[in-house]
């Protein structure tokens, strides 16, 4: 017997008076809402935008959302500007007397897709501000919520020992750079972010151009995301790093781009904005893409943001977001300011699992999950190969 999806019936209503709370009070992204709740092709391109923004922890409003449909040529598509959805009226009884027990029946009904259009539908028609339209929103969502409450201390257990007792090692992820690469016990994991700081020409895009050549050489899927420099010079100081060539060496030189031809690296020079990055990040994972995504650099990510310490501390907090709801690594970079320290936010080294600073001498390791810090890695940049080699107190 084929099962049929529930037919939606049209109603504007309801359907902009939930856009018109999304839009106010992204706090609620978590409603249980898809686009399979609109009838609307308009509604569903708008609540796919503010969904989008909303996962990648960027700020939902009415700009936000113009600005993120505008760069997809889908504005006139989705009806034009969102402001639209505040111009709707409402009316009826003030109270929410009548509707609680209904409320009440959305919660046992665990939200169904007809059953909350229904209470959106009552509660449309209440004086309600979008901000006490969001609140009665997040009540429905409450089961759903609670249903998902993670895995219990069992589940962990049994499957750590599933992946002992099958052999299974947690997949690592060195950049080829040895001091580096056992200090953190092998390389990244996947979920976790890098950070390298350093001030201008210290080497932060060798470090990372290093890491992308070493990760495709490897087999992982690398997605090089460079907000400075053309695809083609990044692909030419991958190509050095990959082999430690210089491009004055022309035939060995040739070699090496020949061979990261056949490697799985994407490059992209054409996105700028943290929502762009992210979702682009989010597609290639969900094709099976991506294992590592590197991003070059945080403070050329845009965003808009009251201060430019609050722009920089969601790009780090959407990054780590990121790597752990994918299960991919995200390695970037950041300047530091004229007193050695992270530019313009702590929140950049609280986001990072690893954060090393390039210093006279190597890597000063200032956070490490696994490890110690505070220590000093020995190491130089080679600037025509485009990648760290440890010093000669050291053994690759």
């Amino acid at each position: 017997m084929r099962v049929t999806e529930p037919v939606i019936p049209k109603n504007d209503s309801a359907e902009k008076g939930a856009l018109a709370c999304l839009l106010d009070r992204a706090s609620v992204y978590h409603v249980p809402l898809t686009e399979a709740h609109f009838f609307g092709p308009d509604h569903k391109l708008v609540f796919r935008a503010i969904r989008e923004l909303s996962d990648a922890r960027q700020p939902v409003s009415i700009m936000s959302v113009r600005a993120l449909l505008e760069s997809r040529g889908e504005l006139e598509h989705a009806g034009g500007d969102p402001s639209r959805f505040f111009d709707h009226g409402s009316g009826g009884d003030d109270s929410l007397a009548n509707l609680w027990p209904r409320l009440e029946d959305a919660k046992r009904s665990r939200g169904t897709v007809l059953h909350i259009r229904e209470h959106l539908d009552d509660l449309t028609h209440l004086r309600l501000d979008p901000a006490q339209f969001a609140d009665q929103l997040a009540d429905l969502a409450a089961p759903a919520a609670a249903s998902n409450g993670g895995d219990s201390a069992a589940e962990i257990l049994a499957r750590k020992e599933a992946r002992v007792m099958s052999g299974e090692e947690i997949q690592k992820f060195p950049i080829g750079l040895a001091p580096l690469d056992r200090h953190i016990e092998g390389g990244f994991h996947r979920g976790e972010m890098g950070v390298f700081a350093g001030n201008t020409g210290d080497g932060k895009t060798a470090l990372l151009t290093q890491a992308a050549a070493h990760s495709a050489e490897a087999g992982h899927k690398v997605r090089y995301y460079s907000l400075e420099m053309p695809d083609e010079d990044v692909f030419d100081r991958i190509a050095c790093a990959l082999r430690g060539v210089s491009k004055r060496d022309e035939q060995r030189f040739r070699y090496a781009l020949c061979d990261l031809g056949r490697m799985p690296l994407h490059i992209h020079q054409q996105f700028s904005e943290l929502g762009e990055i992210a979702a682009a990040i989010r597609a290639a994972v969900r094709a099976g893409d991506c294992d590592v995504a590197v991003v070059d650099y945080i403070q050329r990510v845009g965003i808009e943001a009251d201060t430019r310490e609050l722009a920089v501390a969601t790009v780090a907090r959407t990054l780590k977001t990121i790597a752990m709801r994918e299960k991919i690594v995200v390695l970037t970079a950041s300047q530091l300011n004229d007193n050695g320290q992270l530019r313009e936010s702590r929140n950049i080294g609280m986001e990072g699992d690893f954060v090393f600073r390039i210093i006279e001498g190597g890597l000063r390791v200032d956070k490490c999950r696994r490890g110690p810090r505070d220590v000093t890695l020995p190491c130089h940049l080679l600037g025509a190969q485009s990648r760290f080699v440890p010093t000669a107190r050291e053994r690759p």
